[in-house]
């Protein structure tokens, strides 16, 4: 989707893979980091942009980070908002999180569930 920012600027949002308004992930269907930055390298050359500069959150500073190391001649710039490098760690902390709102809502099963999968 393209938004209006000057005019000599454009900001191109991309939905990843199997998130939001993307389609779902087939099960039979290449899905990984290299994967996803093959998809963004792709839209760059979709849209005859010869260099970019590119903005990641979240997981997206993971994907920017690792985009900008295979495409270094194609970045000019590069924003990394509340990024995500540690993957276990971030699991981790989403877990046990998971653990407190399942006891909050009083579903011990699921928080009992949610632990296994914690060790």
């Amino acid at each position: 989707m393209f938004l209006p920012f000057t005019k000599f600027m454009r900001v191109i949002a991309i939905d990843q893979r199997g998130v939001l308004r993307s389609d779902p992930i087939e099960e039979e269907e290449s899905f990984g980091i290299f994967d996803l930055i093959e998809g963004c390298e792709s839209i760059r050359e979709q849209f005859g942009i010869k260099k970019w500069g590119i903005i990641g959150h979240s997981f997206g500073g993971y994907l920017a980070a690792q985009y900008q190391l295979n495409y270094p001649e194609k970045i000019t710039r590069i924003l990394l908002e509340c990024p995500m490098f540690d993957l276990g760690s971030t699991a981790r902390s989403l877990i046990a999180g998971a653990i407190q709102e399942y006891k909050r809502l009083g579903k011990d099963e699921m928080a009992e569930e949610s632990l296994t999968a914690f060790k």
